[in-house]
């Protein structure tokens, strides 16, 4: 008799006590994590309303500048020119369509005038409707706006 009533409370505890347990969805919608030094998301990880129209290219490109450059700063008056800024400083350089889940996942590298910029790389997800749903990477902020200085490189190539 006692061997039959373990295996019931086992899975008798296993059914009934797995609701009972606190956790959280590993999966929740809307989430977002920053990168500590560079104050910009390095992922977030849910669905992002893509204006009507937009390619799934421009959609990324779009998803990039206000949400990503700008998480918040202002919001987008003319689509076309966030997207032609977006795309004076990414490049999609790989993209990856999974028929199995009708997704398409696009590699991404920030440049400075041209040139690839080192670690600062992207993924970005987009459903069948060209709706963002998830962003990993790494963002230099105000890239465009900075100097360079070069200088030092300078003196040094002389001697």
């Amino acid at each position: 008799m006692k061997r039959k009533a373990l295996p019931i409370f086992l899975t008798a505890s296993l059914v009934f006590g797995g609701g009972l347990v606190p956790g959280s969805n590993v999966l929740a919608s809307n989430q977002v994590a920053y990168d500590d030094d560079l104050k910009t998301p390095s992922y977030m990880i849910g669905s992002w309303d893509t204006p009507e129209g937009l390619s799934k290219e421009d959609a990324v490109y779009l998803f990039l500048q206000t949400k990503v450059l700008q998480p918040k700063g202002r919001s987008a008056e003319n689509i076309n020119v966030e997207i032609n800024h977006a795309k004076d400083q990414f490049k999609i350089v790989d993209e990856l369509s999974d028929s199995m889940t009708d997704t398409h996942h696009f590699r991404i590298i920030e440049l400075h005038n041209g040139i690839p910029v080192y670690g600062s790389e992207q993924t970005v997800a987009v459903d069948k409707d060209n709706q963002v749903t998830a962003y990993f990477g790494t963002v230099t902020p105000n890239l465009m706006r900075s100097n360079i200085s070069t200088d030092r490189h300078s003196k040094r190539m002389k001697l």
